[in-house]
C-alpha cells in the first residue's frame, strides 16, 4: 500500500473517532432526557459496531506501517 492509502486510513480513523465521540454526547444526552431503554439500547449497539469498525482501521493502519517498515 502506498501513503495514499494510509492518508485514506487516516481519514476514516478520523471520521470514526469524530461519530464516536457524536454518540457518547448523544448517550449523554439521551440519559438526560430521560429516553427509553430502547433509544439507549440502540445507542449503545451504534457505539459498539463504531468501536468495532475504529478498531479494524487501527490494526489495518498498524499492519500496515509495519509491512512497510519491513
Amino acid at each position: 500500500r502506498s501513503h495514499a492509502t494510509d492518508k485514506l486510513y487516516s481519514m476514516h480513523i478520523d471520521a470514526l473517532t469524530t461519530r464516536l465521540r457524536e454518540l457518547v454526547l448523544e448517550r449523554q444526552a439521551l440519559r438526560e432526557c430521560g429516553a427509553t431503554a430502547d433509544e439507549i439500547e440502540a445507542n449503545r449497539l451504534e457505539i459498539i459496531r463504531v468501536q468495532w469498525q475504529l478498531s479494524y482501521a487501527l490494526a489495518e493502519l498498524q499492519t500496515h506501517e509495519l509491512d512497510r517498515a519491513a
